[in-house]
């Protein structure tokens, strides 16, 4: 038996980069399903604690499948309006069903809307993960919460945003 160690990405989002005025509408399919962030799988820094989990996996007698998760889940809507303040924008929402928008209060800008086509045949309301069973054979806890996964991956695109800027001002 092959020991599985499975990080479930949050595959619906396509992360906003919303650092300027000028940034485009971001499309999701749906607002209300609830997915689980794997932070450890995502941020950079906080690799320590997905790599403690492998290797303590590693260390078992006998290969095991896992759940390394947080077993918490957060949906797409939170997501953006947590990413959308890092950056000073607070979002307002309007309309229903495939004609809601997340729009910039501050000027009334579509900064969020759905897109048809990202719409999934068979959408799960909710998906979370259990990871108990890591929790009593290894001792393993998630060490990245849900605002520190939104820091840390708006603050890596807010980081990649100057350096685009920075690189066309030179370019002109």
């Amino acid at each position: 038996m092959a020991t599985w160690i499975a990080f479930n990405a949050l595959n619906s989002l396509a992360f906003p980069r919303a650092t300027t005025d000028k940034a485009q509408a971001t499309s999701f399919a749906n607002w209300t399903p609830a997915r689980q962030v794997h932070a450890e799988a995502i941020a950079k820094p906080e690799y320590r604690a997905a790599v403690e989990a492998i290797w303590l996996i590693l260390q078992q007698e006998q290969p095991d499948d896992y759940v390394i998760a947080t077993g918490k889940a957060h949906s797409v809507r939170e997501f953006c309006e947590r990413a959308f303040q890092r950056v000073g924008f607070e979002l307002e929402w309007r309309g229903s069903g495939l004609e809601k928008e997340g729009l910039r209060r501050k000027n009334g800008r579509v900064l969020v809307e759905i897109d048809p086509r990202y719409l999934r045949p068979a959408e799960v309301e909710h998906l979370q993960d259990d990871a108990s069973k890591a929790r009593e054979k290894l001792g393993w806890k998630p060490t990245v919460g849900f605002d520190d996964l939104v820091e840390l991956m708006v603050g890596a695109d807010v980081e990649v945003a100057g350096r685009e800027a920075r690189a066309a001002e030179v370019s002109r």
